[in-house]
């Protein structure tokens, strides 16, 4: 939880979240060579946390926790798991002070066809963060999106519409924001900004392309 002026968390949030996210599209490449068309989220999770730990730089920017599971104390007293975090990024090795990344498969092929799982993405990732279940009293939370066809366009497209369709749900606060991205050949960032409660959330975005020879 912070606590006081939430001004320099907040840009100290962003900062490490700038740097890791740099890293990621930094190793990502020797990454999504190890990935198959039918690799599930965890095991593309797992490669990349891999990597992350064993990355000189990304290890200085705080501890990296693979499936961080969060307990809840209810009122009887019970303990239960709250959830279960792709991965997070802990500063200072504060277990309340935290970046979580939800991870989610996009533009995934099946028997059936092709389907974007955009909603899917917002449905069962970018609420989680709203609901409080994930990042809560914190400024932030990150989105991998693990784009299987690598048309990192479309993925964007497609999850641009299902936070339209979701608008309200998702307390969005300037649909502008998620409108302007950053692009390179192997990585497109974005950010939406929501409401949780009465504070301001950002929600950082990252779009992964994985190419399958």
């Amino acid at each position: 939880m912070i606590i006081g002026n939430p001004s320099p968390w907040r840009a100290r949030f962003n900062q490490l979240e700038k740097k890791f996210s740099e890293r990621i599209k930094k190793i990502w490449p020797d990454c999504s060579v190890l990935v198959h068309s039918d690799s599930q989220e965890n095991r593309i999770t797992n490669i990349l946390v891999h990597s992350l730990q064993k990355d000189k730089i990304a290890r200085k920017l705080g501890l990296i926790v693979p499936q961080y599971t969060l307990l809840e104390e209810e009122q009887i007293g019970d303990v239960v798991t709250k959830g279960i975090i792709d991965f997070a990024v802990f500063i200072h090795k504060d277990h309340e002070r935290y970046i979580a990344f939800e991870c989610k498969r996009l533009n995934v092929s099946f028997t059936s066809g092709k389907k974007s799982l955009a909603l899917d993405y917002v449905n069962e990732g970018m609420m989680r963060y709203i609901s409080a279940q994930y990042a809560k009293n914190l400024p932030l939370g990150v989105m991998l999106g693990y784009v299987m066809d690598g048309d990192l366009d479309k993925a964007h497209e497609n999850i641009k519409n299902s936070i339209r369709k979701k608008n309200t749900e998702l307390q969005c606060l300037d649909e502008s924001s998620f409108e302007e991205m950053i692009a390179t050949d192997n990585h497109l960032y974005f950010v939406s900004e929501h409401m949780v409660g009465s504070s301001r959330f950002s929600i950082k975005h990252s779009l992964l392309p994985i190419i399958i020879c």
